[in-house]
């Protein structure tokens, strides 16, 4: 490569441990600072060596140009005990496979097909919020994200007994697999820890709950347009081969693990940050009420929602949920003229990327108008990475652009937004990165 990249070890480790500390205390911090360092730094994690990614070009090296030539890395090989062989966690040519059986669940014609579901759950669960009091919204949004999914894998609208039981099993999964992919699962699994015990009844009941919905769908006589049975009838065109009822319960668990909290991050993310900023919040409903004059979003309106999309751009750009990114080279690979060798660590962080200076000036300032500008577009191509980028890309990208653009073109229709005085939130850095202690007010519109 002409370009040269720098390669340097990050200072701040401590014998033994390394930069472990700094890692479960303060990631965001930790991910951040590195970026002064050079392009690619290193740090240890006790005595294991990662290579930590800042440069955009080379970020997209890996995911892109030599995509072929990295494993998903030891988050996913830690996650994948417990979530098994889905598209998050699977190596080729599995995920080839299955990305290709999955894809068409995701096409646009199916999208118009889930915003019914979006839009009508939006509006029953926004219309039965209290007015002037507070709202616990991280909470109300998670319930938001998990009633989609499971209305549009199963189309289980009238059974409300399966997303009680989704609802109250899901976050002590999501919880214990974001502490075993931080920390070595062995240790945490021997500990006599409460959490252990409820993410264990959590992943049975999940577990019971898909196959129970798995082998009703294969014995329904009536043809549903569902993901699930999307999944039960795709064929494999070479061979006419489909999917095991195990490895469809290892794409359901991933897409609930993936679609759901995420979400429901992107969502509460942009809620905060609209009740910060009245004047954002303001534009964006009039660009609403222009768009739609009162009627259901169709897919349509999704491109013409101009305005929308900047403001979700610039809250993933400060808040990206897939936070942390790791990749392990099969093979030895040149990244920025240093041989990376077989079997390394690496990691990238988008939080960090997405607050770099060189690349969005005054980064911490939410500015959704940034993305008008062709200097950012331009930028983006190389260094917004919410998604990944990539054939490992988000599969969902489309559904979750979908269900946040619609539940909040919902939400400032009907209301506005406001802060809780004395409620600060916090961003956590788990395995996604969430606002904690989000609460807001809403108050129905004037006129």
């Amino acid at each position: 490569m002409s370009t040269h990249y720098t390669l340097t070890t990050a200072p701040g480790g401590l014998p033994l441990v390394g930069h472990t500390l700094q890692l479960l205390v303060r990631p965001l911090q930790l991910f951040q600072s590195l970026r002064a360092h050079g392009d690619v730094v290193v740090i240890r994690l006790a005595s294991t060596p990662i290579h930590v990614v800042n440069h955009p070009e080379l970020i997209r090296q890996i995911l892109t140009t030599d995509a072929r030539k990295f494993d998903k890395g030891v988050q996913f090989e830690k996650a994948r005990p417990y979530v098994g062989n889905g598209l998050a966690t699977s190596s080729e040519p599995l995920h080839l496979r299955q990305r290709r059986l999955i894809q068409p669940a995701f096409h646009r014609a199916q999208i118009a097909l889930y915003l019914q579901t979006m839009q009508a759950t939006a509006r029953e669960m926004i219309a039965a919020w209290p007015q002037g009091q507070p709202i616990e919204l991280d909470r109300r949004l998670f319930e938001f994200t998990i009633r989609v999914l499971t209305e549009t894998l199963f189309s289980t609208e009238a059974d409300a007994r399966v997303i009680r039981e989704i609802t109250g099993s899901l976050p002590d999964f999501l919880d214990g697999i974001a502490w075993r992919v931080a920390i070595p699962a062995e240790l945490v699994e021997r500990l006599p820890l409460p959490a252990n015990r409820r993410f264990r009844e959590g992943r049975e009941r999940l577990r019971a709950i898909i196959d129970a919905l798995i082998a009703g769908h294969r014995g329904a006589v009536d043809q549903r347009e569902d993901l699930l049975s999307m999944l039960l009838a795709a064929r494999e065109e070479e061979t006419g081969a489909g999917m095991s009822d195990a490895q469809i319960r290892d794409e359901i668990t991933t897409m609930m693990l993936a679609g759901t909290e995420t979400s429901a991050s992107t969502i509460g993310w942009v809620c905060h940050l609209l009740a910060e900023h009245p004047d954002v919040q303001e534009r964006l409903q009039r660009e609403v009420d222009t768009v739609l004059d009162g009627r259901a979003a169709g897919v349509e309106d999704l491109s013409r929602l101009v305005f929308m999309r900047h403001v979700i751009s610039e809250a993933l750009r400060m808040y990206p949920p897939a936070w942390l990114i790791s990749r392990r080279p099969l093979e030895d690979v040149d990244l920025g003229g240093h041989r990376l060798r077989a079997g390394s660590q690496v990691f990238f962080s988008a939080y960090g990327v997405h607050r770099d200076p060189e690349l969005y000036p005054d980064p911490d300032r939410f500015r959704p108008e940034r993305w008008a500008e062709e200097q950012t577009k331009a930028v983006a191509r190389a260094a917004f990475l919410p998604f990944g980028a990539g054939v490992r890309g988000c599969i969902g990208e489309p559904f979750a652009w979908a269900e946040s653009t619609v539940f909040l073109a919902t939400l400032v229709g009907a209301r506005s937004l406001h802060l809780v005085p004395g409620r600060p939130v916090k961003a956590v850095a788990r395995g996604t990165l969430r606002p904690q202690n989000l609460h807001v007010l809403t108050r129905p519109r004037a006129g």
